[in-house]
């Protein structure tokens, strides 16, 4: 379980640069691509964007 601990935390982090960036260029949708876009990572991000910011960007997926 320490593994998901760790990709809890780097999921985390990531998205407080994903909102730190979006607050200044407010994009309507952020793409994150390649391995980057596993469930396993991303939907800790979508839970912390949606607590932490104080706008509305999508994440979507790309291959």
């Amino acid at each position: 379980m320490r593994a998901r601990r760790v990709l809890v935390q780097v999921a985390e982090r990531l998205a407080v640069v994903i909102a730190s960036i979006a607050l200044v260029i407010e994009p309507e949708l952020v793409v994150i691509g390649g391995p980057s876009g596993d469930p396993a990572l991303l939907d800790p991000v979508r839970s912390v964007l949606a607590r932490e910011a104080s706008f509305s960007t999508a994440v979507a997926t790309a291959p």
